[in-house]
């Protein structure tokens, strides 16, 4: 018989015999299952590795945010000169947007990106409204 075959045979057998087979072959063969680690915490695994891809769909953290400006405020040029940094825009379109306020000004992959831009913006002078542009109600 070949280890394919073994396999195949083994794959067939109902979940009792299986158990059954892995429970004989434990104690042929004189293996014991290691003892669980209880070291582990799942806060210090985030902490490291972050957190896993289904755990991000319910955060708002990594959902993409909308940057909103609602007011230009008294220093029109600082603002003017931080909306072209921030976001790479010409002079015609940041000049639009800010006679445009309040008006969306851009769709950010994180809250951490949406954050940054909005604080170079209230740092000149304008009033900056950041949301998560997946929220259901206008709370958010």
């Amino acid at each position: 018989m070949t280890l394919a075959q073994l396999v195949e045979a083994i794959a067939a057998l109902p979940l009792t015999e299986a158990r059954a087979l892995l429970e004989a072959l434990t104690a042929r063969l004189a293996v014991e299952a290691p003892p669980p680690d209880t070291r582990f915490d799942r806060r210090e695994a985030v902490a490291a590795y972050g957190a896993p891809p289904h755990w991000r769909a319910f955060d708002e953290r990594f959902e993409p945010h909308v940057v909103r400006l609602v007011a230009s405020g008294p220093e029109r040029t600082q603002v003017m000169r931080q909306l072209r940094l921030a976001l790479s825009v010409s002079l015609a379109e940041a000049k639009a947007a800010i006679d445009g306020a309040p008006c969306d000004l851009g769709e950010f992959p994180d809250r951490e990106a949406a954050r940054a831009v909005q604080s170079a913006l209230v740092a000149a002078g304008a009033t900056v409204d950041v949301r998560c542009a997946t929220a259901t109600s206008a709370l958010r």
